[in-house]
């Protein structure tokens, strides 16, 4: 839980997670590709639940809300 390794990260579809601390995001993939890492993420408090796929690179994607 330390956001320094990425295999919890996925795309926010909807809504918005703020990340601490994280080490291994570019800003592109934060900023323009919607990329969060759920182990160090938690919903922004103005949004209501977020959607994100998960495996944003593993071909294995599965919805989360």
């Amino acid at each position: 839980r330390a956001g320094a390794c990425a295999n919890c990260a996925a795309i926010i579809k909807e809504g918005e997670i703020e990340m601490d601390m994280q080490q291994i995001l570019s800003d592109e993939e934060v900023d323009d590709k919607g990329v969060r890492l759920t182990c160090i993420g938690s919903p922004a408090a103005t949004d209501g639940v977020p959607t994100a796929v998960a495996g944003t690179g593993s071909g294995r994607e599965a919805t989360h809300r």
